[in-house]
């Protein structure tokens, strides 16, 4: 098997492994194994090796940054944490746990502050309006 079709297959390998997977780092991976093996063709393995570590590492580095600003809120406030801005503005849906009523966004619950508890019910929708602490002040989105 020529050096050139194993950097395709395993870029193909890691761009298909992308697709079961929401972290978005086998993607500019994959890529580079590509890039690579169309270099392949005509250059020395040592060239390969470090032309595939510097498109990783770059492609790694992008992924990074652009995670970070779809993930961070537009309305940031000074004294937030990064929690904080990532929590105001999520969609969420309240559950039962351990009969507490307690708000799950993606796959983390969150309490409610204490004069919120009564006005929710189980499998209402709503919007996270501010966060304190570990606990969470929420709107109805319906």
């Amino acid at each position: 098997m020529s050096l050139a079709l194993l950097f395709v297959l395993l870029g193909m390998l890691f761009i298909i492994a992308e697709v079961f997977t929401t972290t978005f780092y086998f993607l500019p991976v994959g890529i580079s194994f590509l890039i690579t093996g169309f270099f392949a063709t005509f250059l020395s393995p040592i060239f390969l090796i470090f032309i595939f570590l510097i498109l990783s590492l770059f492609g790694l580095y992008l992924t990074k940054i652009v995670k970070q600003k779809i993930t961070l809120s537009k309305h940031k406030k000074e004294n937030d944490s990064k929690e904080e801005i990532t929590l105001v503005g999520q969609n969420g849906v309240i559950v039962n746990e351990n009969n507490q009523i307690k708000v799950k966004v993606f796959s983390d619950s969150w309490a409610l502050l204490n004069e919120e508890i009564n006005h929710y019910k189980a499998g209402d929708h709503v919007k996270i309006s501010e966060v304190r602490g570990n606990k969470v002040r929420v709107e109805k989105t319906h």
